[in-house]
């Protein structure tokens, strides 16, 4: 089979997606505490995320990378 088809390969690809986690959102509190209101309006709340996720990008990277692991 392997002289018919080639080697077996696999890709993957992830989206961190950081928009919709909870437990990311209480991280960022730390950086933007705008962030720790619960009743934002959802274009400011997305707008803040993204800011503040472009801010300070090592917090994310280690946040998803530690999921990642788990």
């Amino acid at each position: 089979m392997i002289y018919q088809l080639g080697l077996p390969a696999m890709f993957e690809t992830f989206s961190y997606a950081e928009h919709y986690w909870d437990d990311l959102r209480q991280v960022l509190a730390n950086y933007e505490p705008k962030l720790k209101e619960k009743n934002l309006p959802k274009e400011q709340f997305l707008d803040l995320m993204e800011d503040t996720g472009n801010a300070y990008p090592h917090v994310v990277n280690s946040f998803f990378v530690e999921k990642f692991d788990i």
